[in-house]
């Protein structure tokens, strides 16, 4: 599968080995396992993955159980090569999403928004602690959900049909900052929102309707808020390690825009990151999966905050895909943004730019 379909799978490494441990590879068990941390893939993983694919995808039982039985030999096999060689260990895009959709299950949940209210947890013990979070800061996260849009374009190469390339929230009534890779993509295959005027100045690619739909979840009904976008203030130059833009749009009325964490603070441990995960015409069976059917619709991602020796980004183990780009990283307590969501390197980095980054960077004087 291509880096598109699959999304970034990051960290499968480390985040394997953290959540299961360095000790010896188990073969799956008839026995449900009464938690996470040390606990091989086994059956009530093949379970829970067989639910939500039969839940999300038009695959009957028995194709689903036999497929999810497949993805835990993977992971089994994956960890096997982990536990043996380390995080370095070279996995396949489809080893990766095999444990990917085990981390999943085991406590990493992408959940979709439903407007005025986040959608059911999957029914397993290892979601407890964010229902606890949930049950006391929905408001809060619905709240951050509100002030985080998708980046839509209509143009004639989508044919005039609306397509989600990213995400990018607000920072002041007339701005939102996203990624450079959403504006001008490092593929030069995919297509650009912007173009480069003169000076490192840059502008919307004509014929181009961009407009961040601040909505576009899994609501009924309700009121719609879509800006369309005006101007292009700052994007970082190729060589710059800081995949950042800055937006101007017609202005947002009567909120407050996200905020970052004071200067200094650091990342708390238990994180978020709001996203789109990107529609694509024929997403592989590994990635529904996960996601099930990737629409471009709001979710809410929980993870927690890792240890990346050799790198000043923040890294987190929540569940991305392509179109999590340019969403914010936050407390699952906080109201205030830890870190820029970017894609980083395919297994290495599931990661963010820090709040402090962003506030010494030229973009910030943009907002």
């Amino acid at each position: 599968m291509d880096e598109k379909t699959a999304g970034r799978m990051e960290l499968a490494g480390a985040r394997a080995l953290a959540l299961f441990g360095a000790g010896k590879a188990a073969k799956p068990t008839t026995a449900e396992s009464q938690g996470s941390a040390g606990v091989d893939p086994n059956c009530r993983d093949e379970v829970q993955i067989s639910d939500r694919i039969t839940a999300k995808m038009k695959m009957d039982r028995s194709a689903a159980d036999a497929f999810a039985a497949d993805l835990i030999g993977k992971a089994i096999s994956a960890l096997e090569r982990l536990r043996k060689e380390g995080v370095k260990a070279r996995l396949t895009e489809v080893e990766a999403v095999a444990l990917e959709s085990i981390i999943q299950v085991r406590g990493r949940p992408a959940v979709r928004v439903l407007g005025d209210r986040l959608d059911e947890l999957d029914s397993n013990p290892d979601n407890d602690v964010w229902r606890e979070y949930i049950s006391t800061g929905e408001d809060r996260m619905l709240h951050a959900a509100s002030l985080t849009g998708a980046v839509v374009l209509k143009a004639e190469v989508t044919s005039g049909k609306p397509w989600t390339a990213g995400t990018a929230w607000l920072v002041a009534p007339n701005r939102v900052v996203t990624n450079r890779h959403v504006m001008i993509p490092e593929d030069p295959s995919g297509v650009a929102l912007a173009e480069n005027v003169e000076n490192g100045s840059y502008r919307l690619v004509k014929g181009h309707r961009l407009s961040i739909n601040f909505t576009q979840d899994n609501r009924k009904k309700g009121p719609q808020m879509s800006k369309r976008v005006t101007s292009v203030e700052f994007i970082a130059p190729p060589e710059d390690s800081v995949d950042i833009a800055v937006l101007g749009i017609d202005p947002v009325e009567g909120v407050e825009p996200l905020q970052l964490v004071a200067s200094g603070a650091k990342a708390p441990k238990e994180l978020l990151v709001i996203g789109h995960p990107g529609p694509v015409d024929s997403p592989d069976k590994e990635v529904q999966a996960i996601f099930g059917n990737p629409d471009g619709r709001k979710r809410v991602s929980f993870g927690r905050r890792l240890a990346l020796a050799g790198t000043a980004e923040l890294a987190y183990d929540a569940s991305t895909v392509n179109g999590y780009s340019g969403g914010p990283v936050l407390g699952v307590s906080s109201a205030q943004v830890s870190g820029l969501h970017f894609y980083g390197i395919p297994g290495t980095g599931n990661l963010a730019v820090p709040a402090d980054v962003i506030r010494t960077h030229s973009a910030y004087k943009h907002w």
